[in-house]
């Protein structure tokens, strides 16, 4: 994946379902290689009529202006089911790190222009295994770089119907301080301007009686179901 500026990107492109008479009803974050395959098998996306819930694009992102698909063949990746059949492929992963505090409380990441906190994590790039695409997201929505001894793999997990989580836990004593040296460097296009963003802009510890309240609710029952 090309780098954003100081920090790196993961794309997504931004589709609108449109109404009768050209009104917009609503927008939401639909990974690009999923367009792109959509397009390639002539399919439709609509973010309409409960069609982006039922297949799992559930986090809404601010208004924008609705792009195109893009031209078939442009990615590889796994599409929705189509008319007609169903194409089916190894769902993307994203892969991100539990860091815990001798307290048991998580490491989260205030995810910009929004009220929710989420673990740092991204999207495995090509070539990567889940532990480097992990220490990698680290780096960069948050500043921190442990040692690859520190991470406990937690496995992989299913998260939404376009993506699985592959996680890992990093116990940490007294090494990120009060929080207040971490930074991230990776960043988006702002979903109105264009202007490069960062995708988080605060980080805190929490504890598992806040993370129904802070984190996405499929992100927060997911933490709440494991051992960390």
């Amino acid at each position: 994946m090309p780098p954003w500026l100081p920090g790196r990107q993961r794309p997504a492109s931004l589709y609108t379902g449109w109404g009768a008479g050209g009104v917009r009803e609503s927008s939401y974050r639909i990974p690009s290689r999923i367009i792109a395959a959509a397009a390639g098998a002539g399919c439709v996306l609509l973010a309409r009529s409960g069609l982006a819930a039922q297949y799992g694009w559930d986090e809404p992102v601010h208004d924008a202006p609705a792009r195109r698909l893009p031209p078939s063949g442009a990615l590889r990746a796994p599409i929705l089911p189509c008319p007609g059949g169903a194409v089916s492929a190894p769902l993307p992963v994203s892969c991100g790190t539990l860091v815990v505090n001798p307290q048991g409380q998580l490491l989260l990441c205030h995810v910009t222009n929004t009220a929710r906190w989420d673990i740092p994590k991204g999207m495995q790039d090509e070539g990567e295994t889940p532990l480097q695409a992990a220490m990698r997201e680290l780096m960069e929505e948050a500043g921190v770089c442990l040692p690859k001894a520190l991470f406990e793999d937690l496995g992989s997990f299913d998260y939404r119907r376009d993506k699985r989580l592959h996680l890992f836990r990093v116990a940490v004593a007294d090494e990120l301080g009060d929080l207040s040296q971490l930074a991230c460097t990776s960043f988006f296009p702002h979903p109105k301007t264009g202007r490069p963003t960062l995708e988080a802009d605060g980080f805190r510890w929490a504890g598992r009686d806040e993370l129904a309240q802070l984190c996405w609710p499929r992100m927060g029952q997911l933490l709440l179901s494991l051992q960390w």
